[in-house]
C-alpha cells in the first residue's frame, strides 16, 4: 500500500482579485472642490483690480454729477452775483465781499441734487463689463457686467472756499469753488468697500488787476 507523504501542502493558485468599485458621489466631490478652489484662485486674483475699478468708475460718476449739480444752480447767475469786488479811489481792488446767502443757496440746491442722483444710481450704471478687466482697448466695455451699487446710505457735505493764484504780470486770479467731500460704501461681489473723495467744483472766478486784496469777508480759505 502506498503512503501519503507527509506535511505535503497543496497550493491553489491565487484568483485575481476584483477591483473595488469607487463610490458614486467621490468624483462628483472631487469635481465641487475642484472649481471651488479655481474659485476662490481667481476670486483672489481679481478682487483688487475690481475693486479699484469700482472706485474709479463711481468716483468718476459721482464727478459728473456734482458738475451737472453745480451748473444747474448757477444757471441764471453770474460771478459778481456770488464775489463783488470793492475798489478806493485809485480804482484798486481793496476788498472781496461774498454774498453768503447765495453761496449758501447754492450749497443747498447742489447737495440735494447729488443725493437724489447718487442714491438713484444702480448696478446697471456702476457695473464693470468683464472686458474691462482684461486691459485690452477692443474689449473695454464688452461683456456681461460685474454688479456694484451703492450701500448703507451716501454722505456728502460741502463748503465754498477762496484762492488765489498768480494769472500773469501784476494780476491775480480769485477763485470760488465748492469743495464737496462724498462718503460711500459700495456692495461688490465678495464683500463691501468704503470709498470717500473730494470733488472741487468752480463757482465764480474774478481777475484782480494789482495787489492782492487785504480784505476777503464771506469765504473760507482754501488749501
Amino acid at each position: 500500500m502506498r503512503k501519503k507523504p507527509f506535511g505535503r501542502v497543496w497550493l491553489r493558485p491565487a484568483g485575481r482579485q476584483r477591483p473595488v468599485p469607487l463610490p458614486g458621489w467621490l468624483p462628483a466631490l472631487a469635481g465641487v472642490l475642484l472649481a471651488l478652489g479655481l474659485f476662490l484662485c481667481l476670486d483672489s486674483a481679481l478682487r483688487e483690480p475690481v475693486e479699484g475699478l469700482a472706485v474709479y468708475r463711481f468716483t468718476n460718476t459721482v464727478q459728473g454729477i456734482v458738475e451737472q449739480a453745480v451748473s444747474q444752480a448757477l444757471d441764471g447767475l453770474d460771478g459778481g452775483a456770488l464775489v463783488s469786488l470793492e475798489r478806493d479811489g485809485q480804482n484798486t481792488v481793496t476788498a472781496l465781499h461774498a454774498d453768503t446767502l447765495r453761496i449758501n443757496a447754492v450749497r443747498s440746491a447742489v447737495l440735494e441734487e447729488i443725493l437724489r442722483k447718487v442714491e438713484a444710481l444702480d448696478s446697471t450704471e456702476l457695473g464693470i463689463p468683464l472686458g474691462d478687466l482684461t486691459g485690452l482697448t477692443v474689449l473695454m466695455g464688452r461683456g456681461p457686467s460685474i454688479p456694484v451699487r451703492v450701500v448703507g446710505g451716501c454722505g456728502v457735505s460741502a463748503q465754498a472756499v477762496s484762492q488765489f493764484s498768480g494769472a500773469g504780470i501784476n494780476q491775480t486770479l480769485h477763485r470760488l469753488a465748492l469743495e464737496v467731500s462724498v462718503e460711500a460704501t459700495l456692495l461688490l461681489p465678495g464683500g463691501q468697500r468704503a470709498v470717500s473723495f473730494t470733488v472741487s467744483a468752480p463757482l465764480a472766478e474774478t481777475v484782480v488787476v494789482g495787489q492782492v486784496p487785504g480784505l476777503v469777508t464771506g469765504l473760507t480759505p482754501g488749501p
